[in-house]
């Protein structure tokens, strides 16, 4: 049955897509592999009944990276382009790539579906349709950290990941963070934060968890990752 399972967003024309690499994994097996199901994988925007649904379909990984928590995708326009959300396009619509490193305290902004829910809605004639709900969200923050963890075995090698200072749930998974500045995409959204607290009064300590209180994003400025938009022709800028 079809569902959602995260968000992603075209950054060139000519089909180049990113996500996180969790979106297109099986997590479990460790270390992560590619779905196995992914040439079934299609690529959908939020739509209402009544107006054809945005779809696209011809979806390859290029590039899968768990450390990084990135995947590249590639979609063919050709394929798509008989789409009713393509016509008289050239190409897909795009948001461009920065590989500068952001600071501190800078304005950010991100993108997604978080809390989306795909359901079986039974029809009572032995015929059942799945049903998805998006919520889709614009979050607005800041830039609260460029070091997700800090501890005695951190080397600069490690990829960078910031902290941005609003939750980020289930759903976001994949979503472009954008500098407000530049309008430009500079991470995507890795993981969400949660806080487990311990509840003395419940049998055997049970913990609670809260909701996230920050969100972990993957930066776009790791050398690894300008190397791969480099080699695969991916545009990207340093300002």
């Amino acid at each position: 049955m079809p569902g959602a399972t995260g968000t992603g967003f075209f950054v060139s024309a000519d089909g180049w897509f990113l996500t996180a690499a969790h979106v297109v994994a099986d997590m479990s097996k460790q270390p992560w592999t590619i779905r196995a199901d992914i040439g079934q994988l299609s690529l959908a925007r939020n739509y209402e009944l009544g107006n054809p649904p945005e779809l696209c379909f011809n979806i390859n990984v290029e590039y899968f990276d768990p450390s990084m928590d990135i995947a590249i995708l590639k979609a063919n326009f050709t394929a798509n382009s008989n789409q009713a959300w393509l016509k008289n396009r050239t190409g897909f619509p795009a948001i461009e790539i920065s590989t500068r490193e952001i600071e501190e305290g800078a304005p950010v902004f991100s993108y997604g579906f978080p809390l989306t829910e795909t359901v079986i809605l039974p029809s009572g004639l032995g015929i059942s349709a799945v049903g998805t709900t998006y919520s889709p969200r614009v979050t607005s923050a800041v830039l609260s950290s460029r070091q997700h963890l800090h501890g005695p075995l951190k080397t600069s090698s490690d990829p960078l990941f910031y902290v941005i200072d609003k939750a980020l749930n289930y759903g976001n998974s994949g979503g472009p963070i954008v500098a407000t500045e530049t309008g430009k995409v500079f991470a995507l959204c890795s993981r969400f934060q949660p806080t487990f607290i311990v509840q003395p009064l419940l049998p055997g300590n049970t913990s609670i968890m809260v909701p996230s209180l920050y969100g972990i994003v993957a930066s776009f400025s790791n050398r690894p990752i300008v190397e791969k938009f480099r080699d695969l022709g991916i545009p990207s800028t340093t300002n």
